[in-house]
């Protein structure tokens, strides 16, 4: 029985709610369609996954190296919003356990497995992946060469297509909406009232467990939209008798900071200071009576356990307006926080719309990239250079970019210089044959005019030896005739006796 490795690239370096469940998603819904399957986690940091003690994660850069001691049936980039060419800093921890700010290189994401891909055929799958700027025309074009090579490209709502402008327009690609939607199908709702009741008292706060609403912002969020939201939030507070809980999802973003700015202007409201791993988090909201947020996932995993919600999109986020697009709720946004108490209300009286067709989207999404995976098939393309020179010169691309591209590159010029030796080799070699089948040809030619004078020689013998053989013929026809005439034999006496006259003498 054969076993698929499969190569998985996000961000699963960093604590962000979202992204370390995309590869608790993807293992659990691909295995379904693999009898035997294992998968190598990659982002831009080699570490142990976040809130785990022995997931490791490896570094894109060891990519190929890993290909080559033990080849990848497919490569999986996503999901997330990888499709971009921005650097962002983010907070990440190092050895020691140290927070630190690292410039993180998205970019490397995609590129370096496309380029991965692309030299050893690797069927590669972009997994739903979300493209939140709008590209260049050269970028587009850039895109649209390096996703040519996949059979199966995919991003995660209609903004996402839109943004890849003359890349979408070359290629098929599908929209599916964000997998972690179907995280209700992996992780029971009891089973996360079972652990958020057990992890409550650890929490280090104190609020009614049955009745509390979820809030969440970053550090995005503006000082005069603080005030007005803790405003707003008091109201409902006080209106429905609920606990305000505040919870970062997103610690690598810097959440803390937005989180922090809500609880000095409203000091009643319970912050959520201890780190929550992914898990834990999900029960915390899995288990509320409203969720309120800037966190896309944070809007995804309240939907998935029909909790309502509504996103507070102050940064103006394409994917959550493609995210409430898709599940049929583009009602669930709030960018005038002044009002949030109306749209509570609002929002809490209506049910979460069924979404079971886009449950069967998502799996028919991952039946569509293990059969790519199976299949081993590709498109062979080659990279054009001069869009490649073009990306390498933007601002936004980083040493790791550049230091792919000149191995690349060396392996290349290296390579030409193989083969130019080979060619000379060949060459010489091919002049030398050339030569001594001219040999061979007049020697052959040679012995075929011998041959041929041979062959009339042996012509002219046997038309001798014909005529021989006709003349002996008539000789004994001849002396046949003699000896058998009556004249012959009436004088076999005379010559019996001249015979003996012959001897006496």
């Amino acid at each position: 029985m054969k076993k698929f490795r499969i190569a998985q690239v996000g961000s699963f370096d960093v604590e962000n709610y979202g992204d370390l469940l995309f590869s608790y998603v993807f293992k659990e819904k691909i295995k379904e369609h693999f009898d035997d399957v294992e998968i190598t986690l990659f982002a831009p940091l080699h570490c142990i996954s976040p809130f785990t003690e022995d997931v490791q994660v490896r570094s894109v850069n060891e990519m190929e190296k890993l290909h080559n001691e033990n080849p990848f049936d497919g490569i999986v980039i996503g999901g997330g919003d990888l499709v971009q060419f921005k650097k962002i800093n983010v907070l990440v921890e190092d050895e020691n356990k140290n927070q630190k700010e690292e410039v993180y290189d998205v970019l490397s994401m995609w590129f370096i497995p496309g380029m991965v891909a692309m030299k050893y055929d690797i069927p590669i799958i972009w997994n739903a992946l979300g493209v939140p700027f709008e590209l260049s025309e050269i970028q587009q074009k850039f895109m649209a060469n390096i996703m040519s090579q996949s059979l199966y490209v995919s991003v995660r709502d209609n903004t996402s297509r839109k943004n890849l402008g003359l890349a979408a327009d070359a290629l098929n690609v599908k929209v599916v909406t964000d997998s972690i939607l179907s995280i209700s199908k992996l992780v029971k709702k009891e089973d996360l009232k079972e652990r958020f009741n057990n992890i409550y008292n650890d929490l280090g706060v104190s609020f009614d467990k049955e009745n509390y609403i979820v809030v969440h912002v970053n550090k995005n969020i503006k000082d005069e939209e603080v005030t007005i939201l803790c405003e707003k939030l008091r109201n409902i507070k006080n209106k429905y008798g609920v606990s305000i809980v505040l919870m970062p999802i997103g610690y690598t973003l810097y959440d803390d900071q937005g989180i922090n700015k809500l609880k000095e202007n409203a000091d009643e409201f319970v912050q959520i200071k201890k780190k929550l791993a992914p898990f834990d988090m999900m029960s915390v909201i899995a288990n509320a009576k409203f969720y309120i947020g800037a966190s896309l996932h944070g809007c995804v995993t309240s939907t998935a356990f029909s909790i309502p919600n509504m996103v507070y999109n102050y940064g103006k986020l394409n994917k959550i307006e493609g995210f409430l697009e898709n599940t049929k709720r583009p009602y669930a946004v709030l960018y005038d926080p002044t009002k949030l108490d109306e749209y509570y209300d609002e929002i809490n009286n209506k049910e979460i719309p069924p979404f079971d067709d886009l449950l069967l989207e998502i799996d028919n999404h991952f039946k569509n990239m293990a059969d790519v995976i199976k299949d081993g098939k590709k498109v062979k393309i080659n990279l054009d250079d001069k869009l490649l020179d073009e990306i390498l010169c933007l601002e936004n691309t980083s040493d790791k970019e550049l230091a792919y591209c000149k191995k690349i590159l060396e392996e290349k010029d290296t390579h030409i210089r193989n083969l130019d030796a080979i060619i000379v080799d060949r060459e010489t070699k091919l002049e030398a044959a050339e030569k001594k089948n001219e040999l061979y040809e007049k020697e052959v030619a040679d012995k075929n005019n011998h041959i041929n004078n041979i062959e009339n020689i042996i012509k002219i013998n046997n038309e001798a030896i014909e005529n021989l053989r006709m003349e002996l013929a008539k000789e004994r026809n001849e002396k046949e005739m003699i000896l058998n005439s009556m004249s012959y034999k009436i004088t076999k006496p005379l010559r019996k006796a001249s015979k003996i006259v012959k001897k006496k003498k």
